[in-house]
């Protein structure tokens, strides 16, 4: 019988503590606001004209707006940023004396710019490629 009693009064705590565990009321987490975190946004912009960076009022300078990573694909230099700070302004420059012109505003310098080029003893050609709507629109 003694170790009946010495079993009911180290069952009696731990009684008391279960009771005492279930009564006590769950608190639900309050609900916060709910919030949505984008892991990609997708941001698009026209690419048009921009004034790069580099630009000053004596030597201005036009880029085409275009994503950093389709400026350089397409050859081109990062001069700035455009479209509300998402895109780059992409200079296009071509040095050769020959080469192909794809892209709006290109800017051709001469091979030994910005030294002088005596063009009488080298002939630059340069084909340009037709835009979207297959028309040139100025040189």
């Amino acid at each position: 019988m003694i170790l009946g009693e010495e079993m009911k009064r180290q069952l009696i705590p731990l009684l008391l503590l279960v009771l005492t565990i279930n009564t006590i009321p769950c608190m639900a987490a309050a609900p916060k606001d709910a919030r949505l975190i984008s892991l990609l946004n997708v941001v698009t912009f026209q690419n048009s004209a921009c004034a790069a960076a580099s630009s000053t009022v004596s030597n201005p300078i036009q880029g085409t707006c275009f994503s950093a990573g389709e400026c350089g694909a397409m050859g081109g230099r990062v001069d700035g940023t455009c479209a509300s700070g998402f895109g780059a302004c992409c200079v296009f420059t071509l040095t050769a004396c020959t080469g192909s012109i794809a892209n709006n505003c290109t800017y051709i310098m001469n091979p030994g710019s910005p030294g002088n080029f005596n063009g009488m003893d080298n002939m630059c050609r340069y084909t340009f490629a037709q835009g979207n709507g297959g028309n040139l629109l100025y040189l």
